[in-house]
């Protein structure tokens, strides 16, 4: 498992239009649930660009809030649309076989949001199957924990049923989270076994499935693809590097005299203008 992840963990544009999808659905306003987070629409036509995780963790607390529904991280979940995962979404159904997809998933999972830490693995206690599993990269309260890891697990199931056209269940489901009173939605979403309380957040699956053929295969625009992912996480984890060296270099003026962007950018080699 790697390190946390640091204060400047981030979610795409793409990815936080799926949750303002659904509450759109439900009656409520986009432009005006944005504007509680200090967010404006124009922030929509930037699918590529990012926004601050706790951003999107007060949006879902707020959905929660506004829907009641306590199993909203389950529901955006099964509604995810592929546009959502932005290039992974596509680069996902391009792939030859459901093994193919898995491993980019979590390869490049960071292009939609780097609040989890994906991991693909054996499941040595149990022969024949693997978990897709998900990790927490930054401390989480349990409330944001158990919607983002319910969303997450509840996505790739509706994902996986929509580009390998198999509507075969998953062989079990794992959340670190308590279970809550009702369970039934889980049941209907998930139709296997769930547990709760666990030591990991995981979705077990048949092996045997790894190689199911997905439909929509498309080598040469996978590769391309491949190529545009691997630029775009490196460009999330050199902006991640460049913030923390800021925040630094802020933190080490602000007893003394005070914010110069002209400074901090001359200790980062950048423009003020880049900074």
């Amino acid at each position: 498992m790697e390190p946390p992840a640091s204060l400047s963990s981030s979610v795409s544009v793409a990815y936080l239009q799926g949750l303002l999808d659904y509450l759109e659905r439900q009656g409520f306003d986009s432009s005006t649930l944005l504007a509680r987070v200090h967010l404006t629409p124009q922030i929509l036509s930037q699918r590529d660009q990012r926004i601050a995780a706790n951003v999107y963790l007060d949006l879902l607390a707020l959905g929660v809030e506004l829907t009641g529904d306590e199993h909203l991280g389950l529901h955006l979940g099964e509604a995810v649309r592929p546009g959502y995962y932005g290039v992974l979404g596509y680069l996902i159904m391009s792939c030859a076989t459901l093994s193919d997809a898995l491993h980019r998933q979590a390869r490049y999972a960071a292009l939609v949001g780097n609040l989890l830490h994906i991991d693909l693995a054996d499941e040595p206690p149990r022969e024949g199957h693997e978990p897709l599993v998900a990790h927490s990269c930054r401390p989480l309260v349990a409330q944001q924990q158990r919607q983002l890891c319910e969303e997450t697990l509840a996505a790739w199931v509706t994902f996986g049923h929509w580009i390998s056209g198999l509507n075969v269940p998953p062989s079990e489901v794992r959340f670190q989270h308590a279970a809550p009173a009702d369970t039934s939605e889980y049941a209907r979403i998930f139709r296997c076994p769930v547990l709760f309380g666990q030591v990991d957040n995981a979705l077990v699956f048949p092996k045997r499935l790894l190689t199911t053929p997905l439909g929509q295969a498309d080598a040469q625009v996978r590769l391309m693809l491949d190529a545009y992912a691997e630029r775009q996480l490196g460009e999330i984890r050199l902006g991640q590097s460049l913030l923390e060296r800021a925040r630094l270099e802020l933190s080490r003026q602000l007893p003394e005299a005070g914010p110069d962007l002209q400074q901090i950018a001359a200790r980062l080699a950048l423009s003020p203008r880049t900074l």
